[in-house]
């Protein structure tokens, strides 16, 4: 079974086709050659759900439906895990504020990409990243082994 942690930017691709057509078409291939296979499971930290099923979102009847539907599958056949941030969030803040102090030398990372760099480096076991900003993650992925996807 391999498992595949989702960024943001990923699940927005792949369920608003307003998107960027490029990344919406490889976000759709992709989940549909991944989640396909029923020993794959897609893990969800809360924060990414925040952010992906905003206000803009949650207004498309289409988008919400096709969410369910998708979701709803994977859960009956146990491929979707939702993970708790509150081992990851407290550490995350901290390490905005340090940035913040920083200065010159700020790396504008959002909590949430935070949050999912501290679950990677994590004894979570994860094979790989579905994001389509892998600069934010390459250094932390490489780390632990995880791969990121789609590829480009």
């Amino acid at each position: 079974m391999k498992k595949f942690l989702v960024d943001t930017g990923y699940l927005i691709a792949l369920y608003d086709s307003s998107d960027d057509a490029l990344r919406v078409q490889q976000a759709r291939r992709s989940f549909r050659s991944l989640f396909q296979v029923e020993a794959n499971s897609l893990i969800i930290m809360w924060p990414v759900l925040y952010e992906t099923l905003n206000t803009r979102l949650s207004k498309r009847i289409d988008v919400v439906e096709q969410i369910d539907r998708d979701w709803t599958k994977m859960g009956a056949t146990k491929q979707i895990q939702y993970v708790e941030d509150a081992g990851f969030r407290e550490r995350a803040l901290l390490e905005w504020r340090a940035e913040l102090r920083r200065g010159r030398h700020y790396r504008p990372l959002s909590l949430v990409d935070r949050v999912l760099r501290n679950a990677i480096l994590s004894p979570l076991k994860l094979n790989a990243l579905l994001t389509f900003n892998p600069g934010d993650f390459q250094d932390v992925c490489s780390v632990k082994g995880i791969s990121i996807f789609p590829q480009h």
